[in-house]
């Protein structure tokens, strides 16, 4: 309704003609100027991410075959995001030891051997989905936390120290 009466609206206009909680703002107008949505309903200006500095505006060229559109809540890729990472760290010891078991059983293994053995190992197909960038920081720990160490020869190959 605002935009009925004027063209273009900055950010803190409309914050205070909504009165609106700036974060809950942010969150109704990102999908709607920067969404995946093409044609988008609304314009912003500048087009970077900061939109407390931004004007918006109306497409008026925009239309629609559905009597609906179908917008991407900001908020759901910053909660799936903050989940991932919980999963993660919930399952790093998991993970460290499903890595430690293949390592005990060939010793040395080029670092890619590492990562398939471990996404095709019985132990980790049940119960973990397998995230490739996981597996690589928790082999990395691994080399930080001394369990493990990159070959001398050849920084491809990972070795299983003899802590155990």
């Amino acid at each position: 309704m605002l935009f009925n009466t004027k063209e273009e609206w900055p950010f803190q206009e409309i914050h205070e003609q909504t009165v609106i909680v700036e974060k809950y703002l942010e969150c109704a107008l990102l999908p709607l100027a920067m969404g995946n949505m093409t044609p988008r309903i609304l314009f912003k200006e500048p087009e970077n991410s900061n939109i407390q500095l931004s004007n918006f505006h109306v497409n008026d060229s925009f239309a629609s075959k559905s009597h609906t559109a179908n917008l991407e809540k900001s908020e759901n890729s910053l909660k799936k995001k903050q989940i991932r990472k919980i999963v993660e760290s919930d399952h790093a010891h998991e993970i460290d030891a499903a890595i430690i078991r293949i390592m005990k059983t060939s010793n040395t293994v080029r670092h890619l051997e590492l990562i398939a053995e471990f996404a095709g190992h019985k132990s980790t197909k049940s119960t973990l989905k397998v995230c490739l960038r996981a597996t690589k920081s928790r082999i990395e720990h691994l080399i930080e936390s001394d369990f493990l160490s990159r070959s001398k020869d050849d920084i491809y190959v990972v070795k299983i120290n003899d802590l155990f």
